[in-house]
């Protein structure tokens, strides 16, 4: 576990030490260019989690 005493004097230590850690969970959506608008509408709702990304014919 993390005590305050292993948190670096700088603005992200902690965010930094829970990365190294491992603690810290990302979630990279990919969307196709096509369905920019609906996602964009999901996030507008708050349905997102995450990252998205926009991927162009052929790299999705």
């Amino acid at each position: 576990m993390l005590s305050d005493r292993t948190v670096p004097a700088f603005p992200f230590g902690l965010p930094v030490l829970l990365a190294e850690a491992g603690l810290v969970k990302h979630n990279v959506t990919k969307v196709r260019l096509e369905d920019v608008n609906e996602n964009l509408e999901a996030l507008a709702r708050d349905d997102t989690v995450g990252r998205q990304v926009i991927v162009f014919e052929g790299t999705a």
